[in-house]
């Protein structure tokens, strides 16, 4: 066997072998979507979060959920990379006592080295790095409920929760179909999905009045990101709105 044809071999193996460590893009369970591993681009999940662009945004008044999809839009465009969003939904019995409550949480994931990173940037004085799933979960409840109790919803077995996400409310702590009830509940869908609504309207066909929808986002929309940008600029300021929009049609 000549040395040229091992030569061959050899550089073919180390070449599948440079593949295969890149091979860690993550699929979302139900649709044909995968989150990039950023290490295929030479990137670590750290310099991408220490990027992200928070300064004008108003990160304690916007809603979490805008200020997600446009991070994920950011990273999408400036890395080309698809990036995931991830939601926290609670049931009722987590706020109990509290004096604020939420009914979710959002947030934008990327997967370095295959493992899920959420780019947690609402609380710049308690987190300053890229969060696992789990790390996530637990900052979000503070201590009210562990990760360990909530459970993943997925697209066709929990339908009956997917469509309570219309409601914008508590998740139920009961579950009329026999299947066991959680604190709390977590879902991930591609980065382009705004809503716990969109989540819905996409996987039901439906709206949240029971008619059908064709709605059928398969990337990125301009008027949902500009809308969703106004709000983390101005939050619940209306003498902010001006100016956001100024901005927004700019910055999208």
């Amino acid at each position: 066997m000549g040395s040229s044809f091992i030569n061959k071999v050899v550089v073919a193996g180390l070449l599948a072998g440079v593949s295969r460590a890149f091979a860690g893009d993550v699929g979302i369970e139900g649709y044909n979507y995968f989150v990039t591993d950023v290490r295929s681009k030479g990137l670590t999940a750290q310099e991408i979060y220490d990027s992200m662009s928070t300064n004008w945004m108003d990160l304690e008044h916007s809603v979490c959920a805008n200020r997600a999809h446009v991070w994920s839009y950011d990273l999408h465009r400036k890395y080309g990379i698809n990036t995931g969003t991830i939601f926290i939904f609670f049931g009722a019995k987590v706020w109990e006592n509290q004096k604020h409550s939420y009914w979710y949480h959002a947030g934008t994931y990327v997967v370095e080295n295959g493992k899920e990173l959420v780019m947690e940037q609402s609380y710049p004085s308690e987190v300053s790095r890229p969060l696992s799933v789990v790390d996530w979960m637990d900052n979000e409840m503070e201590g009210r409920v562990t990760a360990a109790g909530c459970i993943e919803l997925k697209k066709d077995v929990d339908q009956d929760m997917t469509s309570l996400f219309y409601y914008q409310d508590f998740l139920p702590n009961e579950r009329s179909n026999g299947k066991l009830a959680f604190d709390c509940y977590y879902r991930k869908v591609p980065g382009f999905i705004p809503y716990p609504e969109t989540v819905a309207e996409l996987e039901l066909g439906l709206d949240e009045y029971g008619k059908k929808t064709d709605n059928d986002l398969k990337d990125f929309d301009r008027d949902i990101l500009v809308s969703a940008c106004v709000d983390a600029f101005s939050g619940k300021n209306f003498f902010k709105k001006a100016a956001a929009w100024g901005f927004c049609k700019d910055y999208i």
